[in-house]
C-alpha cells in the first residue's frame, strides 16, 4: 500500500481564489454545439425571450465572426448535452472530478446601462432530474470589455448523464431596439485527473503470521480495470521473485470494480518475509488514469507464520482467514464510529485496534466472535483527531491476518459536547455593496471577512438571498478581517498550491482553524 498522502476521491475541494471573476483559462475542446455562434444562427441552443428575441451578430465578437446577444428583456439561452451520446461511458461519468463551463461576456450597448447576465451549470441524471447545479453569484453587471467567466461542479455520485448550460441576458433599460449582454465562445468540459489509489490490502502491510496459502486483495479508491503489467511476489531476504502474475490472467479477478483479488500460483514458504511489487499502469480507471504501482520493498510487505510443531513439510490446508474491506464512518449524532468489514469463513475471532499516528495501536474492543461489524463509542480524548482502525483476524494466540481502514476525522462538535465543552457556531451577517459582487461575512465585532468562493458560502447559507446590499461607505467602515473558512464539519479543504488536505476545526472562541490530515 502506498503510504504517502493522497487526495481522497470523495473530498469536496475548496479552491481559494482572489475574486469571483476567474482569470483567463486555457481553452479545452468544448462539448457544446455552436459554442461560439459561428454557424451564424442559434443552432444547438434553445432560446426563450421575454421581448425582443436573441440574435446572432457579426463583427462584435470575442473570437471569430459572430456572438450571441440578448434582446431588450430578460432572455434565456439553454443547451443540454447528452454525455453518453457523445461517447462517454457511465463509469467515466460516475467518477469524473470536474464539470466546468466558461463563457466570454460583454455589454452590447456599452452606454452605462448596467445590462446584467448570469450563467448556470446543471448536472442531470438519466431521467433528466437535476443532481446538482451552480451559477455565478447574482447579479452580474456586464463589463465594457470582453471578460471570461467560469463556474464548475465536482463529482456528485453515480447516475449522471446530461450537462446543461444556461445563459441569461437582461437589458438595463428595456427600451425597444436595445440589447442586453453578449455571449461568445462557450466552453463545456469534463475531466477526471485523479489517478486510482489503494486504500487497503490483504494481507495488511507489515502483517505477521500470514498463511502460506494466502491470496492477495487490493481495495482501490475507484473502479479499475486490469490493463498491462505484472504483480510480483519477492522474497525479502534476497529480492528473488517467487511468483509473477500477469494482471490480465485468470489469477486476477475483480477487473471493473474497486476490489481486486489475486490468486498465487503456489504456496509460500513458512516463516518467510515477502514484499509485493506492482507495475505502474497495471491497473487504470475508467479515464485511463494509471495506478502508480508499488516498487519498494517496504510499500507492502508481510511475513508468513512458522511451520507447526509437528515439523511436517506438507502444505497447509487452504483456509480463509482473511479480513478485507474495512470501512469506518463517524456518526456525529451518537458520537460513535460504525465499523464493518468482510471476514473469511475460517476466522475464529476478531478484534479492533485504533491509532492516531499509524504506528502505535491500541485495542478498542474485546475479542469478537467472527463478527463483521463493531460500534465504538468515541472517548473525549480523541476530539478532533484523525484515527485509523485495524481489524485483526485471530485465533486468540496469533494474528492470522489484518486489514486497515481509511483515516476517519472524528467530529469536534459531538465530542466536545460529551466533555461538557460547548463549541459555539459563529453567527454572521452576509453583505455586499451595490458596486461589487464580493460577499463578506460580518462577525459579532463588526469585522468583515471576504467569502472567497460559492462553495464556502454554501457551507453557511442555503442561497444568496441571505446577502444584504449595503452602501459602499457602510462597507468601508467595517474593518477587514481574514477570509472566511468553510463551516467546520461541512467539508474538507484542499489548497490549489499544495497536495495536503485539511479539516476545519472550530475552536472554543468560535473561530476556525485548518488542521492538516497526516495521511489518507
Amino acid at each position: 500500500m502506498n503510504k504517502s498522502p493522497r487526495l481522497l476521491a470523495t473530498l469536496v475541494a475548496v479552491a481559494f481564489t482572489a475574486s469571483w471573476a476567474l482569470p483567463a483559462l486555457a481553452v479545452p475542446p468544448s462539448l457544446l454545439t455552436n459554442a461560439g455562434a459561428e454557424t451564424g444562427d442559434l443552432t444547438g441552443w434553445t432560446a426563450d425571450s421575454a421581448d425582443e428575441p436573441w440574435t446572432v451578430i457579426s463583427g462584435v465578437s470575442h473570437a471569430g465572426t459572430y456572438s450571441f446577444v440578448g434582446g431588450n428583456g430578460a432572455d434565456t439561452l439553454v443547451q443540454t448535452v447528452d454525455l453518453l451520446g457523445l461517447g462517454y461511458t457511465q463509469a467515466q461519468l460516475d467518477s469524473l472530478t470536474s464539470l466546468t463551463a466558461s463563457v466570454w461576456v460583454k455589454d452590447y450597448d456599452d452606454a452605462g446601462e448596467s445590462d446584467t447576465y448570469d450563467m448556470g451549470l446543471s448536472m442531470l441524471g438519466s431521467g433528466g432530474g437535476a443532481m446538482a447545479l451552480t451559477s455565478l453569484i447574482d447579479p452580474h453587471v456586464a463589463p465594457g470589455t470582453w471578460t471570461q467567466r467560469s463556474t464548475g461542479l465536482g463529482n456528485y455520485g453515480p447516475g449522471m448523464r446530461y450537462a446543461r448550460v444556461t445563459a441569461v441576458s437582461a437589458d438595463g433599460t428595456g427600451a425597444p431596439g436595445h440589447h442586453g449582454t453578449m455571449f461568445d465562445d462557450f466552453v463545456l468540459s469534463i475531466a477526471d485527473d485523479s489517478a486510482p489509489t489503494v486504500g487497503s490490502v490483504s494481507p495488511a502491510d507489515d502483517a505477521i503470521n500470514v498463511s502460506v496459502s494466502t491470496g492477495l486483495a487490493l481495495n482501490f479508491s475507484e473502479a479499475v480495470t486490469a490493463d498491462a503489467g505484472n504483480i510480483v511476489i519477492h522474497r525479502a531476504s534476497d529480492d528473488a521473485a517467487v511468483a509473477t502474475i500477469d494482471v490480465t490472467s485468470g489469477a486476477v479477478t475483480g477487473s471493473g470494480t474497486t476490489a481486486i483479488a489475486v490468486a498465487l500460483p503456489t504456496s509460500l514458504s513458512p516463516n518467510t518475509a515477502y514484499y509485493v511489487a506492482i507495475d505502474a499502469g497495471a491497473f487504470v480507471d475508467a479515464w485511463s488514469n494509471p495506478y502508480a504501482g508499488l516498487s519498494t520493498s517496504t510499500a507492502w510487505n508481510f511475513r508468513t507464520r512458522a511451520r507447526g510443531s509437528s515439523g511436517s513439510s506438507s502444505a497447509e490446508p487452504v483456509r480463509d482467514t482473511s479480513i478485507s474491506g474495512v470501512r469506518a464512518a463517524y456518526r456525529a449524532n451518537t458520537n460513535d464510529v460504525l465499523l464493518d468489514w468482510r471476514v473469511g469463513t475460517d476466522v475464529p475471532a476478531v478484534r479492533v485496534l485504533a491509532s492516531t499516528d499509524g504506528t502505535n495501536w491500541a485495542p478498542i474492543s474485546d475479542y469478537l466472535s467472527t463478527r463483521s461489524n463493531y460500534v465504538w463509542s468515541v472517548p473525549a480524548a480523541y476530539a478532533g483527531k484523525s484515527v485509523s482502525f485495524l481489524v485483526e483476524a485471530t485465533d486468540l494466540a496469533t494474528c492470522l491476518s489484518s486489514a486497515l481502514s481509511p483515516v476517519v476525522l472524528l467530529g469536534v462538535e459531538a465530542i466536545a459536547a460529551e466533555s461538557k465543552v460547548v463549541v459555539p457556531t459563529p453567527s454572521y451577517r452576509f453583505v455586499r455593496s451595490a458596486q461589487s459582487p464580493t460577499v463578506y461575512a460580518v462577525d459579532a465585532d463588526g469585522v468583515r471577512h471576504p467569502v472567497l468562493d460559492a462553495q464556502t458560502f454554501f457551507t453557511w447559507q442555503k442561497s444568496f438571498s441571505a446577502v444584504e446590499v449595503v452602501s459602499a461607505s457602510e462597507l468601508a467602515a467595517m474593518p477587514l478581517g481574514r477570509p472566511l473558512l468553510p463551516q467546520a464539519g461541512k467539508v474538507l479543504v484542499k489548497i490549489q498550491s499544495s497536495s495536503s488536505v485539511y479539516a476545519i476545526e472550530r475552536s472554543a472562541d468560535g473561530g476556525s482553524t485548518l488542521r492538516r490530515l497526516p495521511d489518507e
